[in-house]
């Protein structure tokens, strides 16, 4: 699980990834996952094996300032708006592929907000993406509503909370069983939230 530096002029970027293939088979194609905010290459675990399973190499990688990748501040108020835009992320991910020789045959699958970065990430680049997998894409909601909801990176999981339970898209209520999966995911994403935290602390330390 090695790190990856991407190349930026402003900022050092290190970009933690996992890069995994089949053990018994020469993958034509590869896999990139892109996880939503506040999530890292972890929620993709159940994922992982079924697409190896199914002959695919598959790249996995903490986007800036998720997991265990850099979370740069911005350098200047300049800067402050251009450091997290999916251009930016997207820069990362496709100088991570060109490192590990991937120029081709590229399928990206994107949860939530990264649903931008893997979009651009594909009208940039159609040379090196083939197919284009959207979970939860934040397109349909309109520039404007996204530009209110991420505009302050210390209110944004509160806006969209809010957001989310206005469209009926987060429980409100005792569901039932059926939504024990909901909750456990949460559980666990707190869990490496605060696994992920203690590891920045640690290494900022060292």
């Amino acid at each position: 699980m090695p790190y990856f530096s991407s190349p930026n002029p402003s900022h050092e970027i290190s970009i933690y990834y996992i890069d995994e293939s089949p053990p018994s088979s020469t993958p034509s194609h590869t896999c990139l996952l892109i996880p939503g905010i506040t999530c890292d290459l972890s929620d993709w675990s159940w994922q992982v094996p079924f697409l190896l399973s199914k002959g695919f190499r598959v790249v996995t990688p903490d986007p800036r300032g998720q997991g265990r990748s850099s979370a740069p501040l911005p350098s200047s108020s300049d800067d402050e708006g251009r450091i997290y835009t999916p251009q930016a992320l997207s820069s990362d991910l496709s100088a991570l592929l060109s490192h590990l020789g991937v120029t081709s045959n590229v399928i990206v699958i994107g949860h939530s907000l990264g649903t931008c970065t893997a979009v651009h990430l594909a009208a940039t680049h159609p040379d090196l993406v083939v197919g284009l997998v959207l979970l939860d894409p934040l397109h349909c909601m309109p520039s404007a509503t996204c530009d209110e909801l991420f505009s302050d990176p210390n209110t944004t999981m509160q806006n969209l909370m809010v957001e989310f339970a206005a469209r009926g898209l987060v429980p409100t209520t005792n569901l039932g069983p059926e939504w024990d999966w909901h909750l456990t995911w949460i559980q666990r994403r707190g869990m490496v939230g605060l696994c992920n935290q203690k590891y920045r602390m640690e290494k900022t330390k060292g």
